[in-house]
């Protein structure tokens, strides 16, 4: 379809009509919550998040439709100088086109008046956004100092909820410090594809970006990751427990081992039977329930495979992982925060 850029539009446009001065000193990071008919329910479960991007397209959402979606933003894209704020990369009025951007869209829907330059005081927000069904087309209007365009064609739309602020503060208390770096890490990036996995619930498509080690942080490393959480893994007929189960000293240093078993009957092993995710925390934690599953597994779910491995005895490919000799084709992913920690 389209991304206009400022060299590249196909029509020449005055930059969106804004306040005068005045009214842009008077401007300020304002949230407001819309919690309609269509508002967000605290037993609905939401698809994300989504690391936003300037300039990146968000994950087809075909099989989302009427879900919930969430993209969490950083501060320093929350302004009017936003190059595409400036460029106008937005299509329709109150429901938008999927390829919209997201900062415009919060401005011109009237959640989110965005400052004249990125606020000091936060460190994201959360949009919650539905996922609409198919618009035959898109209608440009003049709202909220933004003027949007127009589309003639079919698409997907999305609408805006409501705009949730995590001011830098709010995020030091939410977050222990082990698990600051790590909760952006499970974040999902741009051009991430979702899918449903074996049990028939939304997942990570296999990618290898997905597990790659993110800077000299350790705490942005997918092995680090594993003392907190569980990894699952799919083929189009096989899900696999990859956990941390112990350490080994070599050499008067101490180095983590790891287990890889295969999940029995993963069709009837969905997330609720592991408990329920906490809301309050971030990231969220498992709260284990009368008979819920311990994680990691216990033998009872699980045929263990090897026991003890090295981290260097992953070799993860673009499209499967070979280990010990023996090719696994991976189609899906997820996480799920450990509940026991045994062995770590």
């Amino acid at each position: 379809k389209k991304m206009i850029t400022q060299t590249t539009s196909p029509k020449k446009r005055k930059s969106p009509s804004r306040s005068d001065d005045n009214s842009d000193d008077q401007r300020s990071s304002t949230f407001k919550k819309r919690r309609g008919e269509d508002g967000v329910s605290s037993q609905e479960q939401v698809v994300g998040p989504i690391l936003y991007s300037p300039g990146e397209l968000l994950p087809s959402l075909t099989p989302f439709v009427g879900a919930l979606l969430e993209v969490r933003v950083a501060s320093e894209h929350l302004s009017l100088q936003n190059p595409q704020v400036v460029t106008r990369q937005l299509w329709g009025n109150k429901e938008y086109t999927t390829d919209s951007d997201l900062v415009a869209m919060i401005q011109h829907s009237g959640s989110y008046s965005l400052p004249n330059s990125p606020p000091t005081d936060l460190s994201y927000v959360r949009v919650h956004l539905r996922v609409g069904g198919v618009k035959s087309e898109f209608v440009g209007e003049s709202s909220c100092g933004l003027q949007s365009r127009s589309w003639p064609q079919p698409s997907i739309s999305l609408s805006v909820i409501e705009v949730v602020p995590v001011g830098k503060s709010d995020e030091v208390e939410a977050h222990p410090k082990s698990f600051q770096m790590m909760d952006l890490s499970s974040l999902i990036l741009p051009n991430t594809t979702m899918k449903f996995n074996l049990s028939n619930e939304v997942s990570l498509k296999y990618d290898l970006p997905l597990l790659c080690d993110r800077g000299i942080q350790r705490e942005r490393w997918t092995s680090y990751k594993l003392k907190f959480f569980v990894l699952f893994l799919e083929t189009a007929t096989e899900r696999y427990e990859l956990c941390k189960n112990g350490t080994v000293q070599q050499n008067d240093k101490s180095y983590d081992t790891y287990r890889w078993s295969s999940v029995k009957n993963p069709l009837f092993l969905s997330q609720s039977r592991f408990g329920k995710l906490s809301k309050v925390s971030d990231p969220p934690l498992l709260v284990p329930e009368p008979n819920s599953l311990p994680l990691p597994l216990g033998n009872e779910q699980i045929t263990v495979i090897h026991e003890h491995l090295d981290w260097s005895d992953f070799l993860w490919g673009t499209e499967s992982l070979l280990l010990q000799g023996k090719q696994y084709h991976l189609e899906t992913l997820f996480w799920l925060p450990r509940t026991t920690m045994t062995g770590v």
